[in-house]
């Protein structure tokens, strides 16, 4: 597909890793995600309709600049999804022809569709001269999302993609979209592992974990009328709020509740600025991620044998300060964090004897916090991420 360079404009958004936070989003509560020097890049000129290409995957798409004629299928799906919703927000049809390269991986719990949905939204927004605020550009690539995928998806990785700076992660607050920014201190480092073990969201446990506490909500309503998201129920109700309820929905809530108490706790932790760690935080650091793990495969049920496997093979690592599940669950992808100056030794290590336990290829990417999405300018010395 060819463009003319001299019009061209080249939009990006990235990819994130969740520190901590998951399935909390969607009960209203707290997420603290960071931005990964990974991304979906958009390079597209103004036109009739929106063509597209992927240099990554297969498929295109031609589309009307509204979305509402056309046929496409796969990550198309996206695109159309995002027009659709831009148009009943009042965006004017605006086309654009170019083309979409990424290097977020897809299916690893890494937000890949978000960065996506995103990127696509930030340019046909900039085209059309049309201007959302960034909360209410999450919120209509969220609303796309779940109407073209059949996920019920939270905000979180929509807003961290928009919202996030460089060299921070974002403590989000769900229920009021209150956003604050933690420094990442240099002597940690972040490291997506991926288990092998692809899972889809829609075909996944994730929309029946998301009707369980719908259903838990309502039981605590029936006695705590005032409370309108678990969340809000807080450390110090969840005894009482946990008599309402039977077992399997008390799991899911004693989850929710202490998931965000270790959002803050992390955020206590990093936001301390220590130039190096010492022993006391590097235990504070592994209990709040042993802890988070624990609750995941537990109480929330949300875990995989193999990604059980890698977080065993990397808390035995020298170096590693702590390590969960990320993403929806059910396979995908770990988060560990380790000093930094021994990343690069514990990320071959523990892919050696992952293969040895599992006979599956473990893939690492040491992350660095980037900034959310963006207008990129000098395109013409902007090489794709690696």
């Amino acid at each position: 597909m060819e463009c003319n360079l001299a019009e061209a404009r080249l939009f990006r958004a990235p990819g994130r890793i969740n520190l901590m936070g998951d399935h909390t989003d969607y009960n209203g509560g707290l997420v603290l995600p960071a931005a990964i020097d990974y991304e979906t890049r958009i390079l597209c000129v103004p036109s009739e309709r929106v063509k597209l290409e992927s240099l990554d995957v297969e498929g295109t798409v031609d589309l009307s600049a509204a979305g509402d004629e056309g046929c496409v299928e796969g990550w198309g799906r996206y695109i159309a999804g995002i027009l659709k919703v831009l148009d009943e927000r009042g965006r004017k049809p605006q086309g654009l022809t170019g083309v979409i390269d990424s290097s977020v991986p897809v299916g690893r719990g890494l937000s890949s569709s978000a960065a996506l949905e995103v990127a696509f939204a930030t340019a046909a927004c900039a085209l059309a001269g049309f201007e959302l605020e960034p909360l209410e550009l999450a919120e209509v690539c969220r609303e796309a999302e779940e109407r073209v995928a059949g996920v019920q998806c939270g905000i979180m990785d929509q807003a961290v993609a928009i919202l996030a700076e460089e060299g921070t992660a974002t403590l989000l607050d769900c229920a009021t979209l209150k956003t604050s920014q933690i420094p990442i201190p240099p002597w940690l480092s972040v490291i997506a592992i991926d288990s092998g073990v692809e899972r889809s969201l829609a075909g996944s446990s994730y929309n029946r974990r998301r009707r369980e506490c719908e259903e838990a909500l309502s039981a605590v309503q029936s006695y705590l009328p005032e409370i309108r998201t678990l969340s809000e129920i807080g450390e110090d109700r969840l005894d009482e709020a946990i008599t309402y309820l039977d077992e399997l929905h008390a799991h899911r809530l004693r989850h929710v509740i202490t998931e965000n108490a270790r959002v803050l706790e992390l955020a206590l932790v990093l936001s301390r600025g220590a130039p190096e760690p010492d022993a006391a935080t590097e235990e504070e650091l592994r209990s709040i991620y042993a802890a988070s793990q624990a609750s995941l495969v537990d109480e929330y049920e949300a875990g995989h044998p193999n990604t059980n496997k890698l977080v065993e093979i990397a808390m035995e690592m020298e170096g590693c300060l702590g390590a969960r599940q990320t993403g929806a669950g059910w396979g995908g992808s770990i988060v560990v964090i380790a000093r930094s100056d021994a990343a690069r030794d514990v990320v071959p290590s523990i892919a050696e004897r992952y293969l040895n336990a599992t006979g599956k290829t473990a893939s690492a990417l040491i992350c660095a916090p980037a900034g959310g999405a963006s207008e990129i300018t000098g395109i013409m010395n902007q090489p794709k991420p690696t």
